[in-house]
């Protein structure tokens, strides 16, 4: 019996042996072919394509109202309607008293109690700017110029053009053309797209999984990409919407003469 388990316990560390040379060929394999990959084609052609798709989303801002997607009525924002900012005038029923027992519901004119100091003359149609909880949502001692104070939600132009730019640069790669050069069988994963609004510019950072498979064997391996769009998001975003609070609040103010 001692003589059975002795043999059981050399082919198991045999076979363990033999699967992790295995493994670790295979793996030096695809790090050969990942390296290729990244030096010549798949660098340069999703690089180029990450610009692209970076250019088309923020020209979409810019002709749809900061909206990447198609932009909402704008007559029905959240549920709200448009509101003009004028004092609301009750007539509420004087309290029962002995000196006006008849008619009861004796009309008194309260003035500006319910005012609306919210939508002034018109409603706001700007998305937010910047994630909650994303990139530029940091302390402002790790990070000196995050997204101004009120500009953050959690549906924010930044969370859509990171989503926008993902769901894009995945139809950019040709997984048969990664095969022919790689030798592997390659199946490409959703990409994650994180987007950073600077001062003068915007950054979008890749990173991008793709699935090596050969002979019952798979491992993952991860590229990253970055481009950087000279367009001022944030001063512009900035500008539409001090353009916009003071069309709101301000009945003599001309978006043309400011």
């Amino acid at each position: 019996m001692l003589i059975g388990a002795t043999i059981l316990i050399v082919l198991g560390v045999g076979f363990y042996l033999y699967k992790l040379t295995t493994v670790t060929e295979f793996e030096e394999k695809v790090e050969i072919a990942a390296y290729e990959l990244k030096s010549k084609q798949l660098d340069n052609y999703v690089s180029l394509c990450l610009r692209q798709v970076m250019d088309d989303g923020v020209t979409r801002l810019s002709q749809q109202g900061s909206y990447v997607n198609e932009p909402p009525n704008p007559f029905e924002l959240d549920g709200w309607r448009t509101n003009i900012a004028m004092p609301k005038f009750l007539f509420l029923g004087t309290p029962e008293h002995p000196e006006y027992p008849l008619p009861p519901d004796y009309p008194q004119k309260t003035f500006s109690i319910f005012t609306n100091t919210l939508y002034p003359f018109s409603n706001k149609s700007l998305p937010f700017l910047c994630q909650k909880g994303g990139p530029n949502d940091v302390r402002i001692t790790e990070y000196a110029r995050p997204c101004p104070f009120g500009s953050y939600g959690e549906t924010s132009i930044q969370k859509d053009l990171s989503l926008y730019a993902a769901f894009h640069l995945k139809q950019c790669v040709d997984a048969s053309l990664l095969q022919e050069i790689s030798g592997f069988a390659v199946e490409a994963q959703d990409p994650q797209v994180i987007v950073t609004f600077g001062e003068t510019s915007v950054l979008a950072q890749a990173k991008f999984p793709i699935i090596f498979k050969a002979e019952g064997e798979q491992t993952t391996k991860y590229f990253d990409f970055s481009e950087e769009i000279p367009v001022r998001l944030k001063k512009i975003f900035g500008l539409a919407e001090y353009l916009i609070n003071n069309d709101r609040y301000y009945l003599s103010f001309r978006i043309n003469e400011s």
